[in-house]
């Protein structure tokens, strides 16, 4: 396989898998605000949003992508990871504690804020209602990361 193949193959798998996630999330988002109380909205408004509270996280992505030319390595635990890693990479791949605060940095938080306000301005819920909301999105989106290291970490030896 060439380096150009695996890149645009790596490049348009990942941009169909985001525009997949922002899908569902709006998704998740539109149909939890109407079981909510949320007014009438428009699936589209709920989507720019969802795409729109994500550019946090791009800008992280970034950051890090920045680290990573400058300095020549990756950064092997990032986010929260780093308080429960024990250094030893299989004992961490059985850890469900590092794939789930793997992602948890500054730039989550700040994405979740903007989704708090975004989910209450566009559904006119108050902003306990969106926070909730937010938060049972965020607990879907964790559990999700996790659960592979859960179902896996038994077929070590």
């Amino acid at each position: 396989l060439t380096t150009p193949f695996m890149l645009a193959t790596t490049l348009g798998f990942g941009s169909i898998a985001l525009l997949l996630t922002l899908v569902i999330q709006a998704a998740i988002f539109y149909f939890g605000a109407l079981m909510l109380g949320g007014q009438e909205m428009r699936f589209g408004d709920m989507f720019t949003m969802s795409l729109w509270a994500r550019l946090p996280m791009a800008l992280g992505l970034l950051v890090l992508t920045g680290f990573t030319l400058i300095t020549g390595r990756f950064i092997q635990y990032p986010g929260l990871a780093i308080l429960f890693a024990s250094g030893d990479p299989m004992a961490d791949a059985a850890n469900p504690l590092l794939p789930l605060l793997s992602g948890v940095d500054l730039f989550w938080i700040w994405s979740l804020f903007l989704l708090v306000v975004g989910v209450a301005v566009v559904s006119g819920l108050s902003r306990g209602k969106a926070l909730l909301l937010v938060l049972v999105y965020a607990a879907l989106a964790l559990g999700l990361t996790v659960l592979p290291t859960l179902l896996f970490s038994g077929f070590r030896g």
